[in-house]
């Protein structure tokens, strides 16, 4: 009850489904090895239900803080109707770089809606191959044309901070 009441629609994704705190479970079991199938089933359920709703999409983990204002000023310029992800770059296994899932990252409208149509069906676009969460899911993005685009500021840093800023 921090930083999410600032957003428009919140879906909780979980393994399991949760009567006293309202989550989404999906098929997939708990722990770090199957994050990508939690991950990819949770962009699906947004695509199925949740696509009008909203021109982004965050994906942050439970210990996760966003300054909601600033994401949506950051977000203002940019088209939701252009393939795009934001987050913060690394480049240790995706040519093109991944969005560090331990920060956060956020999709336009037009990536989820590619995700949905062509990846959430598509395991030679979009797989998990046991690598990090975040790994497999930038690979996906790629294979369907989608870009990741800087996420840092005039003055060359990161809006997107995968450690603790101390």
């Amino acid at each position: 009850n921090t930083w999410t009441k600032r957003c428009n629609v919140v879906v909780f994704i979980s393994s399991d489904r949760n009567d006293s705190f309202p989550t989404v479970g999906v098929n997939a079991s708990e722990g770090r090895e199957h994050l990508t199938a939690k991950t990819m089933q949770g962009f699906k359920y947004l695509y199925d239900r949740h696509l009008d709703d909203a021109d982004w999409f965050l994906k942050a983990d439970d210990d996760t803080y966003v300054i909601m204002e600033n994401l949506r000023y950051f977000l203002s310029g940019e088209s939701t109707e252009k393939p795009v992800f934001f987050g913060q770059r690394l480049r240790y296994v995706v040519k093109r770089g991944y969005a560090n899932g331990g920060a956060g990252y956020v999709i336009s409208k037009e990536a989820l809606r590619r995700y949905g149509l062509r990846g959430s069906q598509n395991v030679s676009l979009c797989k998990s191959v046991k690598e990090a969460e975040d790994v497999d899911f930038g690979l996906c993005l790629q294979n369907l044309g989608v870009i990741l685009k800087s996420g840092l500021d005039s003055q060359n840093r990161t809006r997107f901070l995968g450690v603790t800023p101390e």
